[in-house]
């Protein structure tokens, strides 16, 4: 008997080095996202002793099924007795992602998205285009993750067309297949940024939203939650389960004082709590 899921929940990883310690001259900003090598080793494994499933991109599509224009619908039954399935990501194009944690992947047989942002490919810490060549397709799927890394929703609508467009080109190019699946930098996002990102081809949108995806819902506005080192063994499970009411109390929280002090305001209080200084490298000098 076919079981249909009717929800899931997506994990947002950024990096997965041996030990953060070799990313000292990063700012904080970036490296509160890593989780190193031994803590997502527990993580996988605890995903297999809790028995969920983890969906690759097949499994994503077969969720969001067309029905009619555009791609929300009713999706396709699924036959798996779990219902609580996971979507694996990772964002920016860690070279570590790939090295590191990948052979972990391997090991337990799950697969991920892994989205790319194309002015970073070849910079230190991150893939060399000749790098793309040989990723492990089972393991990992490619998606964008913009050009520049800018905030998108900051941006003019020929700069946001550009900064989509540009980049899917440049992967297509690279690895010969489409890229039909966006994670927004920062999660920032508006209805003009899912408005071309339609436009130019993108079929998924990946944001920062905390929340269980649900069958019907516009797949154009995934919500992920974000996995991190101090992410305990606690909360994790919780995440998994998609017992996630923590997570967006936290969610809200962190948001009021952006809402309340706008965006530039609230990134330079957000860096001087968080110990950044001049001679920290931040995403836009990396």
């Amino acid at each position: 008997m076919t079981k249909q899921r009717e929800t899931f929940v997506c994990l947002m990883y950024h990096n997965v080095p041996a030990t953060a310690a070799s990313y000292a001259e990063l700012s904080p900003s970036i490296t509160s996202y890593f989780v190193e090598r031994e803590l997502f080793a527990r993580q996988m494994q605890m995903l297999r002793e809790l028995g969920v499933t983890c969906w690759g991109p097949r499994a994503l599509a077969d969720f969001y099924a067309e029905r009619g224009p555009g791609v929300r619908g009713q999706g396709s039954e699924i036959n798996c007795p779990d219902p609580r399935p996971v979507v694996l990501t990772f964002d920016d194009g860690w070279r570590e992602s790939v090295d590191t944690a990948g052979p972990i992947l391997e090991s337990h047989g799950y697969d991920a998205m892994l989205f790319i942002t194309t002015d970073l490919i070849g910079r230190p810490h991150f893939l060399a285009r000749s790098q793309m060549d040989r990723l492990p397709r089972h393991v990992f799927r490619i998606g964008s993750h913009g050009r520049s890394h800018r905030l998108l929703s900051q941006l003019p609508a020929h700069d946001i067309h550009e900064e989509l467009a540009g980049s899917k080109a440049y992967l297509e190019d690279a690895l010969g297949c489409p890229v039909d699946a966006l994670s927004v930098p920062g999660g920032v996002y508006d209805d003009r940024v899912q408005h071309i990102a339609a436009e130019v081809g993108y079929r998924f949108l990946f944001t920062s939203r905390v929340q269980a995806n649900a069958r019907g819902q516009d797949a154009r506005a995934i919500g992920r939650i974000a996995i991190r080192q101090s992410t305990s063994p606690d909360a994790f499970r919780r995440i998994v389960l998609q017992q996630l009411g923590r997570e967006r109390l936290r969610q809200w929280f962190i948001q009021a004082p952006k809402r309340l002090l706008g965006d530039a305001r609230y990134q330079r209080l957000r860096s001087r709590l968080l110990g950044v200084t001049s001679e920290h490298k931040d995403m836009g000098n990396l």
